[in-house]
């Protein structure tokens, strides 16, 4: 350990000579890299105890000078005498190196979404192409000798509330029965149907044969059935030319998107007959019933925020009011979006429908009863009066003047809960 001797007068000391009164002996004491100098006065080690010790601390970079009494505002900078040299700092240790955030993987989640979709299309893919093949089907009955009359009859519209379908028939005669490659008989001719079809088809000889609709009528099944309901019908054609009977072929065809035909042909020589069923398409049924899965759970929603709202006395809460009352109405506008616009009353309704607005309904009018309720409690004050808020309440002055007078803010408040 080094001891120096400290300066005695202002003259001695370095930097501004108009600092004095310091004295005594400076003691180095180097442990290791850091220094520290102490300052004793001049009257040495037990003197002075009023004169402030300056510390300095050597620590790598310079810190902050510390002064352990703060009766004097004009201490010296530390001296540093020649000769004493101070150990360098040594290095900064490295700092270690951050550990690098594991990002989360979206694989596990992004794998069975995309799994779950090439089902879907895969599923949906399949029921399509089984549903056009069933539309692209030709259902084949009649003779099939060389001078017959080829009957293409096609369904384009079925209406299940009258109960009837509508029958586009082309005629073409083959072999010696035509002209000018089928387009006119050579006779005339008169084309006979079912009882279940309104009228008749009759051409002229020679002259162009036009394509005509007619209607034919469905017995069994009801509308309000939907969407399972199913009919059947009979379509059947024989053909007189010049008043001899001639063989007939039919061709029947569905062209209805929303119905489903199946037909059986009836075993004749002569006529040409199909005994026909319809029933809904697998598209159509698969919607309406996601549209009773929907409305219910539409209806399961709202009930349990009604549940939550009450049972925790939220109060108006407007926003969830409008929600309720939204759904109650868009409900509505949803059914109407059925295929096939079934009446009310069907199947659909009373499977669904009809409950899911009740339920809706109910849980509205509930929520605003329950909301009013809470809310008037909080404005109740513990005497069973309204509370008065800042400003507000009722004012009774000393002389009873005012008594009765709600403040402001006192009325047409529903409190907290209603301004959510």
């Amino acid at each position: 350990m080094d001891f120096v001797p400290l300066p005695t007068s202002a003259a001695d000391l370095p930097g501004d000579p108009g600092r004095s009164g310091w004295g005594g002996t400076l003691v180095l004491d180097a442990t290791g890299w850091t220094v520290r100098a102490h300052a004793e006065p001049s009257g040495g080690p037990g003197r002075g105890a009023d004169t402030p010790a300056r510390v300095r601390r050597i620590a790598g970079p310079v810190e902050e000078d510390r002064t352990a009494a703060a009766t004097s505002r004009t201490s010296p900078p530390p001296y540093h005498p020649a000769g004493v040299t101070m150990a360098p700092p040594p290095p900064a240790p490295p700092r270690p190196p951050r550990p690098r955030r594991r990002r989360a993987s979206l694989l596990p989640v992004l794998l069975p979404i995309a799994v779950l979709i090439v089902a879907a299309v895969a599923v949906g893919s399949w029921l399509q192409f089984t549903e056009r093949q069933a539309i692209d089907t030709v259902h084949t009955a009649g003779s099939a000798a060389a001078d017959r009359l080829d009957v293409q009859a096609t369904v384009q519209r079925v209406d299940a509330a009258a109960r009837e379908l509508v029958l586009r028939v082309r005629v073409t005669p083959r072999g010696s029965l035509g002209e000018e490659d089928g387009t006119a008989p050579v006779g005339d001719l008169s084309l006979q149907t079912t009882g279940a079809t309104l009228g008749d088809l009759s051409f002229r000889a020679h002259e162009r044969l036009v394509t005509k609709d007619v209607k034919v009528v469905m017995a069994g099944g009801s509308v309000g059935d939907y969407p399972f309901d199913a009919y059947e019908t009979d379509i059947g054609f024989w053909a007189q030319m010049d008043g001899k009977d001639v063989p007939v072929r039919l061709l029947f065809s569905n062209n209805d998107t929303l119905f489903s035909v199946s037909a059986i042909p009836w075993p004749s020589p002569q006529e040409a007959a199909l005994g026909v069923e319809l029933v809904r398409s697998g598209s159509l049924l698969v919607f309406a019933v996601l549209m009773m899965v929907v409305m219910w759970a539409l209806a399961a929603s709202v009930l349990i925020g009604t549940w939550y709202l009450t049972t925790r006395g939220e109060g108006l809460v407007w926003p969830a009011l409008g929600w309720m009352a939204a759904t109650l109405f868009a409900l509505a506008a949803f059914r109407n979006t059925a295929p096939g616009s079934p009446p009310i009353g069907c199947v659909l309704d009373w499977f669904a429908f009809l409950w899911a607005e009740t339920v809706i309904a109910l849980c509205v009018i509930a929520v605003v009863l329950a909301g009013v309720r809470t809310a008037l409690r909080e404005d109740d004050g513990p005497d069973g009066r309204e509370d008065a808020g800042p400003g507000g309440g009722e004012d009774d002055g000393p002389d009873g003047e005012g008594a009765g007078l709600p403040g402001p803010g006192g009325t047409g408040d529903l409190g907290r809960a209603s301004r959510q």
